[in-house]
């Protein structure tokens, strides 16, 4: 079924290659109908009851993430991601959660990525930044000045 202006009275809806999507999806208004049951959730157009959520390729209807393609993609994305709603990311969070249940952080992949990523990440909740910041009592405003190579001064020293 090709959609579009194929799937029409007038063009016999696709001369019957969309017969069987107008009698699963009848109100289903999409471009690409071959993206309903195509193995990926292809979004918030295709994710939504009358498309029979993607044909069954979205597990999670009532999750509002702005790109529901990077679910499950080996990623914790955190954020509207790691939510129950989105199965914590199809998975893909599990990990993070597991080690560090009341961090709550924008981008959880800056945990132990070797770069301290300052105050918001370098908490005990967040494991100090999964291990990267060295000095978990130091309150200097930017510490990803710490170990540059310059002798920054001041609340540094």
């Amino acid at each position: 079924c090709d959609g579009g202006e194929f799937n029409t009275a007038e063009c016999g809806y696709d001369d019957g290659d969309c017969d069987e999507f107008n009698r699963l999806y009848p109100d289903c208004d999409v471009e690409f109908p071959w993206y309903l049951g195509d193995g990926e959730c292809d979004g918030k157009k295709y994710d939504k009851p009358e498309c029979g959520f993607d044909g069954g390729d979205c597990e999670y209807p009532t999750c509002n993430a702005f790109n529901l393609t990077y679910l499950g993609d080996g990623y914790c994305d955190g954020g509207e991601f790691n939510t129950a709603e989105c199965g914590y990311d199809d998975g893909d969070c599990d990990e993070f959660n597991r080690l560090y249940p009341d961090c709550d952080v924008e981008f959880p992949w800056y945990l132990g990525d070797g770069e301290c990523d300052g105050k918001k990440y370098d908490k005990p909740e967040c494991g100090f930044d999964g291990g990267d910041c060295e000095y978990p009592t130091c309150n200097a405003f930017n510490l990803t000045y710490l170990g540059d190579g310059y002798c920054d001064g001041g609340e540094f020293n």
